[in-house]
């Protein structure tokens, strides 16, 4: 997100390479888990791609596309509103939307 200004909303700032919400600013988007509203982080709108760096426990930083299942990295808690210790157990891969 250091590479993009305004990439992760406008009640969010960039952290050591992740989007991270303004203090107690949480959105609702809808009914996802069967409630009639989870509060999950509303102002985190963008996608990742295999160019943009995550930093890792041991303070290394690799870009996403050089990651691998098992890697332990430091992600955003949406429900907490902090940065938290979590380990890959998944890699998904999509294609970049082609235009006219």
């Amino acid at each position: 997100c250091t590479a993009y200004p305004g990439l992760c909303g406008p009640h969010a700032v960039c952290v050591n390479y992740a989007c991270v919400c303004e203090p107690n600013y949480l959105g609702n988007f809808g009914d996802i888990y069967g409630g009639p509203y989870d509060k999950v982080v509303g102002c985190v709108y963008a996608c990742f791609n295999g160019n943009d760096h995550v930093t890792l426990i041991n303070g290394q930083h690799k870009q996403i596309e050089d990651l691998h299942v098992g890697d332990r990295i430091y992600t955003i808690n949406v429900y907490k509103n902090k940065i938290e210790e979590d380990v890959i157990m998944m890699m998904a891969h999509t294609e970049p939307e082609k235009t006219g």
